[in-house]
């Protein structure tokens, strides 16, 4: 997308920031992780700098996991030695955020992978 504005005998070029422009800086997120029939919470808190947060779905034993934000994108990829959860998101217009999990391998996990998550800002 490109924007163009002609003043008296200029030209200006707007172009479009490569920042994340739908996440809330400093916000927390609240919504359901949905599986197989089932559903419980998760939670996202982005940092005051909009370019990462923290990521809680505790039926998967995730508890404030840190995760990068790339052009409104971000991807779940959490575990010690091994890769135990894995997924990807992305925030949307009006304080939305949405995504899938790919991968639940924590022992214990109450949760099964495949599902979808979505939620909204939360009044905190």
């Amino acid at each position: 997308m490109l924007v163009v504005f002609a003043a008296v005998g200029t030209l200006a070029i707007a172009l479009p920031t490569a920042g994340a422009d739908k996440v809330a800086p400093g916000s927390v997120y609240k919504g359901k992780y949905r599986w197989d029939g089932k559903r419980d919470k998760f939670r996202i808190k982005t940092f005051e700098r909009g370019n990462g947060g923290k990521f809680t779905l505790r039926c998967a034993g995730v508890i404030r996991e840190e995760f990068q934000i790339r052009k409104d994108e971000f991807k779940i990829e959490f575990g010690a030695t091994e890769l135990l959860v894995k997924g990807k998101g992305e925030f949307a217009r009006r304080g939305r955020v949405r995504g899938e999990i790919s991968m639940i391998d924590t022992e214990g996990a109450e949760c099964l992978p495949g599902g979808r998550f979505s939620g909204v800002i939360a009044d905190v």
